[in-house]
């Protein structure tokens, strides 16, 4: 069974390190910022995708052997990634909407041939936290690689302007 994550940002981190700790071997992240897919390689993700460059679709029929992901998480909210993530899916594939989409998605019917399901998340449990937290322990999520950055309270709004520059990806602040 393969995945694919749409975005590798902080949240799409998180949800290829759940679908690696749950036992996904095949995960393909999809990411244009050159400097998020660095850090996706220094974080040894074996399959990152520029949609920019290369076609998410084909990456993962290669991968699958023709048959596509049975599960595409959208961690983008890029309406553009989502048409592409839905025919990346296999037969009765399943795509999971966690990000906040800013502009609507276009929705083809021809896009859910094949009895796929769409289904959306934002909320965790603390069932979900729990797992988290047990991955952690047992190795299952690396919290180096350079994806976690840690500052100053009084480097908020640097760090903040250079988030949007697309130069960090989590960052965490320090209170005084």
């Amino acid at each position: 069974m393969g995945a694919l994550v749409i975005g590798g940002g902080p949240i799409g981190v998180g949800a290829y390190f759940a679908l690696k700790a749950a036992g996904v071997d095949d995960v393909v992240v999809s990411e244009p910022s050159a400097g998020r897919r660095a850090i996706l390689s220094a974080l040894e993700v074996e399959h990152i995708v520029d949609p920019l460059s290369e076609s998410v679709i084909d990456v993962c029929r290669d991968l699958t052997y023709g048959e596509g992901v049975a599960v595409a998480i959208d961690c983008a909210g890029a309406p553009q990634a989502f048409p592409d993530a839905m025919q990346a899916l296999s037969y009765s594939g399943r795509m999971v909407i966690v990000a906040a989409f800013e502009k609507p998605i276009e929705l083809s019917t021809r896009l859910l041939i094949g009895e796929k399901v769409i289904r959306s998340s934002e909320i965790y449990t603390r069932e979900d936290f729990g797992a988290v937290i047990g991955a952690m322990a047992r190795g299952g999520y690396r919290t180096n690689g350079g994806w976690i950055k840690t500052v100053e309270f009084g480097d908020v709004e640097r760090v903040l302007r250079e988030l949007r520059e697309g130069r960090h990806m989590k960052v965490l602040v320090r209170t005084p």
